[in-house]
């Protein structure tokens, strides 16, 4: 798949990266925190991946690689790269994600939030 691929060219250039596969966001709320904090530990930059859409990510991941509008056609392993869907551009994004919060100095917690 794209991420666990661009994990393991991550690991080739010495970034760790992990891939969580997230079915339903709200299955995922509903499981414990210690569940959760185990996927988005405290610390580390999160990108999402999402053909559909971005729309909803920015509460999970720090990044988000996704659909922003509509209304391309064309053969699909073309529009997958345009719209940013290869590794090359997975890769290039958490790497820039990691070196950002290097410069800031912090990662904002992302379970550290008021849900309502």
């Amino acid at each position: 798949s794209l991420c666990a691929d661009a994990a393991a060219a991550l690991a080739s250039e010495g970034v760790a990266a992990s891939v969580v596969s997230m079915m339903s966001t709200e299955l995922f709320l509903e499981q414990s925190e210690e569940h959760r904090r185990g996927c988005f530990p405290q610390g580390v930059p999160v990108v999402s991946v999402e053909a559909a859409a971005v729309h909803g990510w920015h509460r999970f991941s720090h990044v988000q690689i996704g659909m922003e509008g509509f209304g391309a056609s064309g053969p699909g392993p073309e529009l997958l790269e345009k719209f940013g869907f290869s590794v090359a551009n997975v890769v290039e994004k958490a790497k820039a994600t990691v070196a950002f919060y290097e410069k800031v100095g912090n990662v904002p917690d992302l379970m550290c939030r008021p849900v309502f």
